[in-house]
Parts: C-alpha cells; sequence; structure tokens
C-alpha cells in the first residue's frame, strides 16, 4: 500500500523530516506490514482437524519440531506397544515406521509425522 502526500488531495502534511529535506520536500511513503514466521501445527484425525496451533519459529528448532510431531501423534493415538516398537533401533525386528517424519524440502519448511491421527507443522507469515 502506498499513500503519496503530494497535495493533490488537500494540503500537505508536515513534513517529519523538514530539518534533512527542506520546507518544499515531497515524499511517497510506503507503508509496510511487518510480518513474522511461525510453526503452525495442525493435527488430523482422518479429515477432522483435532488441533491447531501457531508459535514463534524460534521457539523450536526443526529438530525439536519434529520431536513434538513424534510426541503428539503419540499421545493422539497410539497404545503403549506402539510407541515402544517405534522407538526402537531401525534394524531391530520390533522397530515400526509409525513416528517418522517426513520433511518436505521448499521455500517454507513443512513436515508431516504419523497416518492416522497425523500432524504437520509449516512455517507460516502473518
Amino acid at each position: 500500500m502506498t499513500a503519496n502526500f503530494s497535495g493533490a488531495d488537500g494540503p500537505e502534511p508536515p513534513c517529519h523530516f523538514q530539518p534533512l529535506c527542506g520546507p518544499t520536500a515531497h515524499h511517497d511513503v510506503e507503508l509496510t506490514m511487518t510480518t513474522k514466521k511461525y510453526w503452525r501445527v495442525v493435527g488430523y484425525a482422518s479429515t477432522t482437524k483435532i488441533f491447531e496451533k501457531d508459535v514463534p519459529l524460534g521457539t523450536f528448532s526443526e529438530k525439536k519440531m519434529a520431536d513434538a510431531l513424534r510426541t503428539l501423534v503419540a499421545r493422539a493415538g497410539l497404545n503403549f506397544e506402539e510407541i515402544l516398537d517405534s522407538c526402537a533401533n531401525k534394524n531391530a525386528k520390533l522397530h515400526r515406521d509409525l513416528l517418522e517424519v517426513q520433511i518436505e524440502a521448499r521455500e517454507k519448511c513443512s513436515m508431516s509425522c504419523g497416518s492416522n491421527p497425523y500432524f504437520i507443522a509449516s512455517v507460516v507469515e502473518k
């Protein structure tokens, strides 16, 4: 959004930069809104949204967000045995991929975990 204070719509407002610009200076003032980045975490059970929260981006590193997604999936839909099996070494016979985090390489980071329920974390600006 640009506001032009050229005097065409009436008297020009006083210039706050007059000591630097001089008394007859005209300015094009661009009004900008600052945006902040957030992790948007959304959980679904099938197609029903069960959880949504935005947290400031600096609150979680990518690794910590992946850990949080695993925890949310485990809490929302896995039993004790499934959680334990998912934490076993990948080469162990009882290992299950129920808590694997999928990371999408894009401009904005996005990751997901689980199948049903599942949680998605993505970086958004607001």
